[in-house]
C-alpha cells in the first residue's frame, strides 16, 4: 500500500516590501521581510501507479474574494470548491508535474488539498501549497530536501515558493538548503526568491483580516511605481535580529499598499479599522488584499479582533494567528 504523507502549508506575512527597480523580464526587483504564520491549508500526497496527477480540492468555506454575492457563511470571500482549478492552472499541479519531469519520475501522484488560506489575499497560500507538494514528493521518492533541483523548480513556479521550502544555507543561499532546519523569517531580494534567514521574536500574534475581495498581483504591480527614493529595510531587519517587537511594529512598510487601496477600497477600510483597534502596528501584506496588525499578546489580538468587527462591519474574514517556521512539518 502506498504511503500517504500530510503537511499543513502555512500562510505568510510581508512585514516590509519595497520596489527597487523594474526588471527586463517584467518583474520588479524587490526587498521584503517575510514570516510564516499558522493560518494553514492541509495537503496530503501519495504516489499512484498511473503516470498522472490527480488533484482534489476541498474548501471548508469560500476562500477567494472575486464573488459579488454569497450568503453570510461565505462572507463574500470567494470561489466555491468547484471553481478552484485542479488541473495545470493550480500551482500544486504545476509543482508535481515539474517534479516528475525534473527527476524522471514514471509514477504519478494523488493529492488532496484542503484550502483555508484565502486566494488573492497576498498571504502566499498557493505558493505554500506548491512548496509543500514538492517537499512531500521528494520525501516519497527518497530525494533529499537539500536537493538544489527542488529550489530551482520552486523559483520557476513562483517568486514566493522558495520561501516556503525553508531558508537556505548561508554558504550558497541561492542554491542549497540546510537539512532538518527551519526558518522563522527571511529577508528576500531579487523578485523574492533570493533568501537570507532572519531571526524573529519567538512570540508574535497577528490579527489577520481578509476584506472579501481578492486582488490580482500583476494588476497591483501594474498600478505601482518605483519610488525615486526608497525606504530602507535596515531598521526592521535590525529589529528582527534583536527581537525588538515594538520597533518592528513601528517600521512595517509596504509600497504596494497605495495602489491596492485604489483597486480595492476595502483595503483602506481594513487599515483604518486596524488603526482604531489599538494594535501597535498594522499593514497590508504582499500585493493584498489581506491586512494584519501585530502584537506580542494574544489577548490584545483578540480584543482588537472584537474592536475590528465593530469598526469594519460584516464581510471580513478574521483570523488570529501567530508566527511559525518553514518548511511545514511532514506527518
Amino acid at each position: 500500500m502506498n504511503q500517504t504523507l500530510t503537511t499543513h502549508p502555512p500562510a505568510k506575512l510581508n512585514l516590509f516590501l519595497e520596489l527597487l527597480s523594474k526588471r527586463a523580464d517584467g518583474f520588479h526587483e524587490i526587498e521584503s521581510v517575510m514570516l510564516p504564520i499558522d493560518w494553514c491549508d492541509t495537503l496530503s500526497l501519495r504516489t499512484s501507479d498511473t503516470p498522472s496527477i490527480e488533484l482534489s480540492v476541498h474548501a471548508p468555506q469560500a476562500i477567494n474574494g472575486n464573488l459579488d454575492s454569497g450568503d453570510a457563511s461565505d462572507r463574500g470571500t470567494g470561489k466555491r470548491v468547484e471553481q478552484i482549478p485542479t488541473d495545470h492552472r493550480n500551482l500544486v499541479h504545476q509543482a508535481l508535474d515539474a517534479f516528475r519531469k525534473s527527476f524522471d519520475i514514471k509514477s504519478g501522484f494523488q493529492c488532496q488539498l484542503t484550502k483555508r488560506i484565502p486566494a488573492g489575499a497576498g498571504l502566499g497560500g498557493a505558493s505554500s501549497d506548491a512548496a509543500s507538494a514538492l517537499m512531500l514528493a521528494a520525501e516519497l521518492h527518497g530525494i533529499s530536501k537539500s536537493e538544489p533541483g527542488l529550489l530551482q523548480i520552486a523559483a520557476k513556479i513562483g517568486s514566493d515558493v522558495p520561501f516556503f521550502l525553508g531558508c537556505p544555507a548561508p554558504e550558497n543561499h541561492q542554491h542549497t538548503h540546510r537539512t532538518n532546519a527551519t526558518c522563522p523569517a527571511a529577508y528576500a531580494t531579487g523578485r523574492g526568491e533570493i533568501l537570507t534567514e532572519l531571526q524573529c521574536p519567538s512570540k508574535l500574534f497577528f490579527l489577520v483580516v481578509f476584506p472579501g475581495k481578492g486582488l490580482s498581483t500583476p494588476q497591483v504591480y501594474a498600478n505601482s511605481s518605483v519610488p525615486t527614493e526608497t525606504v530602507s529595510s535596515r531598521p526592521i531587519i535590525d529589529a528582527m535580529r534583536s527581537g525588538d517587537a515594538s520597533t518592528i511594529a513601528a517600521n512595517l512598510f509596504n509600497r504596494l499598499e497605495e495602489p491596492a487601496k485604489k483597486l480595492a477600497p476595502e483595503v483602506n477600510i481594513a487599515l483604518e479599522s486596524m488603526q482604531e483597534s489599538g494594535l501597535p502596528g498594522y499593514l497590508m501584506t504582499g500585493s493584498g488584499s489581506a491586512c494584519f496588525g501585530m502584537t506580542q499578546d494574544e489577548q490584545t489580538a483578540r480584543r482588537a479582533a472584537e474592536s475590528f468587527k465593530e469598526q469594519a462591519g460584516p464581510g471580513f474574514t478574521i483570523q488570529i494567528a501567530r508566527n511559525t517556521d518553514v518548511p511545514a512539518l511532514v506527518h
